[in-house]
């Protein structure tokens, strides 16, 4: 099964492109959500970026620190 994965590559209609590494596995892709209280006590998840293994270094982690919303509604 690892020798076929090892072939696949494929773009989703979404745009990202899935391939396999020599071991059968997918790069890591992870996107970095906070968790907010919304104005109707609800939580609310806002994604303030994300890492990928599949991109070039100095890209793969992108983090928007600024829209962080820290317990108590603290900005720092």
């Amino acid at each position: 099964v690892v020798e076929a994965l090892k072939k696949v590559k494929f773009t989703t209609t979404l745009g990202e492109q899935v391939w396999f590494d020599s071991t059968g596995a997918t790069a890591a892709k992870y996107d970095v959500v906070n968790w907010e209280q919304g104005f109707n006590g609800k939580v609310q998840f806002k994604v303030l970026g994300y890492y990928d293994a599949s991109l070039p270094s100095g890209q793969q982690f992108v983090l928007s620190a600024e829209d962080i919303v820290w317990a108590g509604e603290k900005l720092e």
